[in-house]
């Protein structure tokens, strides 16, 4: 059976397939509810706009996500512990900063923000379902998300 590489590589840094996945995840979660946006929303623009922060939102933190787990592998644990706090902490405060955006400035629906930023739970459910659709399901060897190997 041929054995396919686990991830990809963007500028010599290898991401995993489960952050791929969380990011196409991300992605289709836009689509759909850009979808409904259009269908059901009564102000489109207005939604639409505080939909498309709220997913960015999400995209961040998937991306602080990966970036976090690729670095902390070379640290001992004490300082791999402190430092995953400490990027938890600094993804939480720029959601937090990017919800207050929303809702002080009124530039999108803040309740369509709060849907986009879902995008990463919902990605991180429908990961299998990602899975089977995007990768070839034959090869099941790592899908924990961290590179053993970086």
């Amino acid at each position: 059976m041929k054995q396919r590489k686990s991830g990809m590589q963007i500028n010599g840094i290898k991401i995993s397939d489960t952050g791929v996945r969380l990011l196409l995840g991300d992605i289709m979660f836009y689509v759909v509810g850009q979808i409904f946006v259009l269908i059901f929303a009564r102000r489109k623009i207005y939604v639409s706009i505080g939909f498309v922060i709220g997913v960015l939102l999400s995209v961040y933190m998937t991306v602080n996500m990966i970036i976090s787990s690729i670095k902390v592998v070379h640290y001992d644990e004490h300082s791999a512990v402190k430092r995953m706090r400490i990027m938890a902490v600094t993804r939480d405060l720029v959601v937090f900063a990017g919800l207050v955006f929303v809702g002080i400035t009124d530039v999108g629906d803040i309740l369509a923000a709060v849907a986009g930023i879902f995008a990463l739970k919902i990605s991180a459910y429908a990961n299998v379902l990602i899975e089977k659709i995007f990768f070839d399901t034959d090869n099941q060897e790592n899908t924990s998300g961290i590179d053993a190997d970086c």
